[in-house]
């Protein structure tokens, strides 16, 4: 299984994003702050990490 980080994974471009690789078998990491979207729904293959891209330290520390 291969593995993706997406950014701004929880808005809508984003979600369509996710849902073609969870079709591709991949493991997804989900970056997102939720300002503009929704926390998406619970999945194996899906691990959430609440940060904003535009605060780096808080960026890498999620996605350790």
């Amino acid at each position: 299984m291969r593995t993706a980080l997406v950014t701004g994974g929880a808005g809508f471009i984003g979600r369509h994003v996710v849902k073609s690789l969870l079709e591709k078998d991949y493991f997804v990491h989900i970056v997102d702050d939720l300002s503009n979207g929704i926390k998406p729904e619970e999945h194996k293959d899906i691990k959430f990490h609440w940060a904003s891209c535009l605060d780096y330290f808080e960026y890498f520390r999620s996605i350790k």
